[in-house]
């Protein structure tokens, strides 16, 4: 080869299909249609969560998407406190139900010897 001869270094086979990459269509399908989150996602597909919520912060839909999820977490959360409440209040019933009967009778009593003897 003579000296002005350019070498052509052979091309990296592209991974975009038309002005997307491959896996930008699954990430949409994944957080729109499936309700995953973007760090399975990320791990679903193999980039950085990073490039995914990048990527779908600019997409159509996102902000209502994510008031949407935030509102269906509020919900899940109140009643999960709910039962959470509802289950500690039978198991603190189911434990000191025999002792809170015992204290009770015996508060009753006492009031009752204050209150006779207040009268008499």
């Amino acid at each position: 080869m003579g000296c002005c001869q350019s070498i052509s270094m052979p091309k990296k086979p592209s991974t975009k299909m038309g002005n997307q990459q491959p896996w930008q269509e699954e990430a949409k399908t994944l957080f729109f249609q499936e309700g995953l989150k973007i760090g399975k996602i990320a791990e679903t597909l193999g980039v950085t969560r990073k490039t995914i919520s990048t990527y779908l912060t600019k997409q159509q839909g996102f902000e209502e998407e994510k008031v949407k999820r935030k509102a269906d977490n509020q919900e899940k959360r109140k009643i999960y406190q709910k039962s959470w409440v509802k289950e500690k209040r039978k198991r603190v019933s189911a434990e000191g139900s025999f002792i809170e009967a015992a204290l009770l009778k015996k508060q009753h009593i006492i009031d009752v010897m204050v209150l006779s003897a207040d009268r008499h």
